[in-house]
Formats: structure tokens, C-alpha cells, sequence
């Protein structure tokens, strides 16, 4: 039993689909119920490992599916109880003794309130309820905790014909009677006896007194007799049902009604009798289905009660559930775990969208930062690129001084330093250095200097009489040609130089006097004044 016990602490399912294993002494039958749909039936010998390896078989195909158990077995006890007027409060403890004193500790156990006495002491009246734990009861519980599915619990079917009866009579007694009670009939009792031919039972009878269970009764039959002959069983047995109850409380005022579930064989049988039954309502168990909105669940040619009864019970709220000792805290665990666990499944749903949501937003989120990574990424890989370059064009600042230089000396339309100096440099012929020049614009008139403002250049070309005055410190460069080769150079120099710019007035220094060879590899400076040009054209 230890290792079964885990059985009883599963998630909890949320299917709609319900087993019901109705029990009885001549085996069991398995029904799968999922509404007013049955999808599964099968009849299982408890002496049977085929029928119980198919009973397997379609619960592990099942496994997520809640089982209830049943029992309809002959052996049930059912005691009528009057117990003392105390509260409200104490009455459980009361009854829960009083079950442990009547019956032995193997037996499942339970009680039903009848009512509590109005005048007098006002006792309180209860139906106690025994049925004894052990074969076959037990062993088809056995079978069941060794599966996966969650086990629901165990029911009695006197107690659940209750809920049963209950549908009966909103179909056929849409009127049910209501005693009043008034001066002719003060004590007057509604009664109804429920009659139902089952396959794993045989014939369960069940009284009800004002809705409340009064009586149970079961009788086996041999199910190859001939249909004259049960009929001509149950009617011998109504009549003792009748006597019983006359000696219970049953009174000729009292009002009666009576539903029998049996074959169509059975029922005609019934009819001709005429007798006890004579005002009952009596179904087959496919009119039965088909009156209370279950067409598909019975056939024509069914002759039992045992479908059509698990199929209502799986549809009715319990009335008392069972469970044996043994495994009872665990089976208050589960339904403690369904009660947490059920509004679980609304939260966990919406949470799962909410976080799809956030889930969502996180993905688009991550690929903008991959995006963004990338254009960084990009941009410092053209940055690097561009670094590089700058790096190996030198210093950039001075490159752009250069090119504003440029740019403010080829704006001068009437002379032009950068066109002076470039006519310069064709006579040097690589032989001349320039280290520093200097230039300005002066007038011609007065030949007063007047130094060249680079940031307003255009406020100097507006006077045509003005000239170009540069300075230049020049080296030139001794190519080991020695003395007098240094000196023809510099004549030769000199004579382009007075070529090139015939329209300027040329000042130079001399030589020194002071060269020898030795310093024939240094080179030797030279002061230049260019002014000019004399004639604007």
C-alpha cells in the first residue's frame, strides 16, 4: 500500500473527462464520461487478468483523467441514529464517535443528516453508513491508487441514487408533489422507491423518504432466467418493500413514487402483471437515456442500469465520499492541492501571455541593441580607418593652414603670390632652398610698406597701383662643385632670375668672402627682395 499512496498526490487535471468504476459482486464496469458523451465501456471480471490488463490499459491512455469508485456492493450497512440535542459545533465529534463505537476499524464510514427533531428534546437524526474495506472492495481499490490517474474518491450508490432520482423527477414528475401539511393529512410523507437491474449487482432497491434515504435492499438474480420470472422476483419484492416500510413510518396518506429501470423484455412482463407496480414508471434503460438528454449513451438492445448510472453520477454533485484510513491524509492533501491549484489556472495563463509579452519586447529590444552594436561598431572601424590616414598625412593642422593660405593668396586677381612663387621655383632648378619668405603689398607711388592682412585680403585688391614686395632667405646648396662652381651657380642663378622676372626690380645679397672648401658640403644663405610687377597689363 506504501508505494501506491503516491498515487493519491498528483498535479491536479484540468480535463472534463471523468472514470467511473461502478462495483459490484459480480465484477465492475469501467465508463469513460466526458459530459453527456460516453466514450469508453467495459466490463472487467474481478477473476480476470485480461479484462484487468484492458482496464489498465485504458486508464494509462487516460492517465490524466480523475476516477471515482462506485460500490454497489450487497454488503453495505445503513443505521438509523438519534443522537443528543447538542450544538451545531459538537455534533461531528458526536457522530464520528459514535461510527468508531457501531462499526469495526476496517470499515469506510460515514453519516448523512436526516433532519432534527422540531418538539420534544430536538434530537438530531442521522443515517450512519459502514461498508467493510475488504474484498472485493479493496482490491479493486488497489488497482486503481497503481495507476497514474487521480483518484477522486469512493462512493456508495444508495447514497449518490439521491442526486439520481433527483433527474428522474424533473423529466417525469415535472410537477413533483409538494405535501402540504394541513388538517387532513399532518403527517403526510412524499416516498419514492428507485428499482434498477444492474449487470455487476443484480436488483437495487432504494427508498427514499422525503428526499432523505430510508432503505436499501439488494437482490441477486440469475440473469439466464426467463424475463416472466424476474419480473414475477421484483413484483414478490415490492410487496415485501411495502411491508417493510408500512413498519418504518409508511401511512396510507403517505404519497409514493416509483421508477424501474429494466430491460424492454422485463418491462412488458412487469405490465401484464398488473398488480404492486401497477402505477410505476417503468423505462428501459435507452428511454431512461433518451428522456434525460443522454441519447448516445445506451443502446437499444442494453439491458442494464449500470452505464446509464455512472453515466448521471458523473454528471451529479456527490452527496458523501469514502476513503480508507490508510491513505486519508493524503487524499485531504489532494483535494487541499486542487483548491490551491485551481485558480492557478487561470493566473498561470495569463501570466504565460503577459510574459510572451515581455518575452517579445525583450526580443525586439535585444535586436535594436544588436543593430545599434553594429552602426557602433561600424563607425569606430571608420573611424580607425580615417585615423589612419590622418596619421600618415603628419599634421593635419599645419595641411590646413596651408590650404587657407592658398586659398587667400589666389584670390588676389592683379598679383599673385602663389603664381610669384611658383615662377620662382622654375628658376631655382633644385638647386635653391627657400627657408622663409615673406611678402607685402606696397604702393607704388609712395613705395610705403604696407604689411598683407590675410584676413581681409579682398580690402587690398581694390587699388591696381599697389605691388608685390617679397622677401626670401634662400640657400643655396653647394654640390661639391667647389669654389667656382659654387659661384657660377649662383651667376647663373642670377641670370634666369633677372630673366624670369623682368618686370620686377631684383635685390639679392652677395656672397661671402668667407667660403672655403672645406664648408663645400654646408649651404651657403642668400638674401632675395622680389617687388613688382612694374607694368599692370
Amino acid at each position: 500500500m506504501t508505494k501506491n499512496k503516491k498515487n493519491l498526490i498528483k498535479s491536479v487535471s484540468s480535463s472534463k473527462k471523468k472514470f467511473i468504476l461502478i462495483i459490484g459482486d459480480d465484477g465492475a464496469i469501467l465508463s469513460l464520461v466526458a459530459g453527456k458523451v460516453l466514450e469508453e465501456r467495459l466490463f472487467v471480471a474481478i477473476d480476470s487478468p485480461s479484462d484487468i490488463g484492458k482496464l489498465k490499459e485504458i486508464l494509462a491512455n487516460n492517465k490524466d483523467v480523475p476516477i471515482s469508485i462506485l460500490v454497489d456492493l450487497i454488503e453495505q450497512s445503513y443505521t438509523h441514529q438519534s443522537l443528543p440535542a447538542v450544538s451545531s459545533f459538537s455534533i461531528n465529534r458526536l457522530v464520528k464517535k459514535k461510527l468508531d463505537r457501531m462499526f469495526p476499524e476496517n470499515h469506510l464510514k460515514g453519516s448523512i443528516l436526516i433532519d432534527r427533531n422540531k418538539i420534544g428534546r430536538m434530537d438530531w437524526n442521522f443515517l450512519l453508513v459502514s461498508v467493510p474495506f475488504t474484498e472485493p472492495l479493496s482490491t479493486w481499490f488497489n488497482i486503481v491508487i497503481e495507476q497514474d490517474n487521480p483518484l477522486d474518491g469512493i462512493y456508495l450508490f444508495p447514497i449518490e441514487a439521491e442526486r439520481i432520482i433527483g433527474q428522474f423527477n424533473k423529466v417525469f414528475l415535472p410537477k413533483p408533489a409538494i405535501v402540504k401539511k394541513d388538517k387532513s393529512t399532518p403527517n403526510a410523507n412524499h416516498w419514492q422507491l428507485f428499482i434498477t437491474h444492474n449487470k455487476v449487482t443484480g436488483f437495487r432497491q432504494v427508498a427514499f423518504k422525503n428526499n432523505k434515504l430510508s432503505f436499501t435492499r439488494q437482490i441477486s438474480v440469475d440473469n439466464t432466467e426467463t424475463s416472466n420470472f424476474i419480473a414475477g422476483t421484483i413484483e414478490q419484492e415490492a410487496i415485501n418493500i411495502f411491508e417493510y416500510l408500512k413498519r418504518l413510518s409508511l401511512q396510507e396518506s403517505d404519497k409514493i413514487d416509483i421508477y424501474v429501470i429494466v430491460s424492454k423484455d422485463i418491462k412488458k412482463a412487469l405490465q401484464k402483471i398488473n398488480a404492486t407496480l401497477s402505477k410505476a414508471v417503468i423505462l428501459t434503460p435507452q428511454e431512461s437515456a433518451i428522456g434525460l438528454g443522454y441519447e448516445h449513451v445506451v443502446g437499444e438492445d442494453d439491458k442494464y442500469g449500470d452505464i446509464l448510472l455512472s453515466v448521471l453520477f458523473a454528471n451529479s454533485k456527490p452527496v458523501l465520499s469514502f476513503i480508507p484510513e490508510s491513505v486519508k491524509n493524503l487524499f485531504i492533501l489532494e483535494k487541499i492541492r486542487k483548491l490551491i491549484f485551481f485558480p492557478l489556472y487561470v493566473i498561470i495563463p495569463s501570466c504565460l501571455l503577459y510574459l510572451s509579452t515581455i518575452e517579445y519586447q525583450v526580443y525586439t529590444t535585444v535586436e535594436r541593441l544588436r543593430s545599434l552594436d553594429d552602426t557602433k561598431k561600424n563607425i569606430i572601424a571608420s573611424y580607425e580607418k580615417d585615423k589612419k590616414i590622418a596619421s600618415s598625412m603628419g599634421d593635419v593642422t599645419k595641411i590646413s593652414e596651408v590650404i587657407s593660405l592658398y586659398k587667400i593668396l589666389s584670390n588676389n586677381e592683379h598679383y599673385s603670390p602663389i603664381q610669384t612663387i611658383h615662377d620662382f621655383i622654375n628658376v631655382g632648378n633644385g638647386k635653391v632652398l627657400v627657408n622663409n619668405l615673406n611678402w607685402q603689398i606696397i604702393s607704388s607711388d609712395s613705395r610705403q610698406n604696407s604689411t598683407y592682412n590675410f584676413a581681409t585680403p579682398e580690402q587690398n585688391n581694390q587699388d591696381n597701383n599697389k605691388q608685390i614686395q617679397m622677401t626670401l632667405e634662400l640657400e643655396l646648396i653647394n654640390n661639391n662643385s667647389g669654389y667656382q662652381g659654387l659661384f657660377d651657380d649662383f651667376d647663373n642663378f642670377t641670370k634666369i632670375l633677372n630673366t624670369a622676372f623682368s618686370n620686377y626690380n631684383i635685390e639679392y645679397s652677395k656672397l661671402t668672402d668667407n667660403i672655403d672648401f672645406k664648408q663645400a658640403n654646408k649651404i651657403i644663405p642668400v638674401k632675395l627682395k622680389i617687388t613688382g610687377p612694374k607694368n599692370k597689363s
